[in-house]
């Protein structure tokens, strides 16, 4: 197991004793713990027991002479941070960006492409109140990952959710996760192309799979922007959400959103191939458009015109392009092993494709949890999973490693 240097911050709750035996387990596997308290901590726990535990004189005063660049050395010494306990007081003054003590200051100085984790402990009531549940939020979209309080009795008496997870949970968690957060731009669900004012082109994408991966990847502590059509699910955790409706309004989201620097775009968007050209009715030549309704004792038809491939487009958005990693999608039908892998080929050798997710649609039945997607790079076949939640966990696993191309994850 590598050896991490661990900033351990503790804020002023009754769980603080808790938090020893969690930094004492971490002492004993070799790992480099420096512990850092918010003034109230000490009312709870005095810094003698945390400088035992770790060899190290615990820090908490901003202004201690020595010490007064420690919120900056410390976020470059440290591989990641976890807060905890984390009070109210401590999560919303942090969640608003105030800096009037140690734990605030690191946190605004804190490199984001660390972990940085959370663990509140505090009465039902102080967390389920709406300032301490948006203040949740806003860290989660910030990357920050929450270790979701348990429920069950607590110091006071009361009973529900607000007491601190497990230490042995904590433990596990903390180290089961990827050392490092991801900035991910993921496009979900079915453009539509304008036929008159009520009708479209579309197709039978409904933004499920993009909103499972969105979720998974949030819930994972990484910063989520989730691109979506109108009509496509939306993502239930807290994510930066964007909406398109036609091709050119994705390809316009597209162009500016890539202007900021992503380490992946999960690009699942189901992009129409063909937009309408010309109308000709019985009585009138037209263009396709919003302004009017065309009379349904019109006999129509319909000219179509191919559209320009967005994937094609992706790498060239971005202002770091070698470092953007570029996941598309392919939907194929009743497709032999030769059609499927022509047609992932081609997004791997001729577009801006790093890996390639293909599903069949003989192999999605949503009623049995069947979603099966195979994953490949330039080199075939590196994953298949049989549903969404595990293509999400696969996908995480290459694009935090970037080691897809060796090992096989197959489900």
């Amino acid at each position: 197991m590598s050896k991490f240097n661990i900033l351990f911050q503790l804020s002023g709750s009754i769980a603080c004793f808790k938090s020893c035996a969690l930094i004492s387990r971490l002492v004993k596997d070799g790992h480099q713990v420096q512990t850092l308290c918010t003034p109230s901590t000490l009312k709870f726990l005095g810094g003698s027991t945390l400088e035992g535990l770790t060899g190290r004189p615990v820090i908490s005063d901003l202004f201690l002479p020595g010490h007064q660049m420690s919120h900056i050395h410390l976020t470059k010494w440290c591989d990641w941070s976890i807060l905890c306990p984390a009070s109210a007081d401590t999560l919303n003054r942090l969640a608003n960006g105030l800096a009037n003590d140690m734990v605030g200051a690191i946190f605004l100085a804190f490199d984001r492409q660390k972990p940085y984790w959370i663990a509140p402990a505090m009465n039902p009531s102080m967390y389920q109140h709406p300032a301490t549940q948006e203040s949740l939020r806003k860290l989660k979209h910030w990357g920050v990952r929450v270790l979701e309080p348990e429920e069950g009795p607590v110091a006071c008496g009361d009973t529900g959710e607000g007491r601190l997870m497990d230490p042995d949970t904590i433990y596990r968690r903390i180290l089961a996760q990827p050392a490092r957060s991801l900035n991910l731009l993921i496009t979900s669900g079915a453009t539509c192309e304008n036929i008159d004012g009520v009708r479209f082109l579309s197709n039978v994408s409904t933004g499920s799979t993009g909103a499972t991966i969105a979720d998974y990847f949030v819930q994972k502590g990484h910063r989520v922007t989730y691109l979506h059509a109108t009509q496509a699910k939306q993502a239930s955790e807290r994510t930066l959400s964007l909406s398109f409706r036609t091709t050119q309004d994705l390809d316009d989201r597209l162009h500016k959103l890539l202007q900021e620097p992503y380490d992946a775009i999960i690009h699942a968007a189901a992009v129409s191939d063909y937009a309408v050209n010309e109308i000709v009715t019985n009585s009138a030549s037209l263009k396709a458009g919003q302004h009017f309704k065309i009379a349904s004792t019109e006999d129509l038809t319909i000219t179509l015109k191919p559209l320009p491939k967005l994937l094609d487009k992706i790498r060239s958005y971005s202002k770091q392009p070698k470092q953007l990693l570029v996941v598309a999608f392919k939907l194929t039908c009743n497709a032999d092993n030769a059609t499927i892998h022509t047609a992932v080929n081609k997004l791997l050798h001729e577009g801006s494709a790093d890996y390639v997710v293909q599903n069949d649609l003989s192999e999605i039945d949503p009623s049995r949890n069947m979603h099966k997607a195979n994953i490949f790079s330039k080199t075939g076949i590196i994953g298949s999973t049989p549903n969404k939640k595990e293509l999400a966990q696969l996908l995480e696993t290459i694009l935090v490693g970037r080691e897809g191309d060796e090992p096989c994850y197959s489900q």
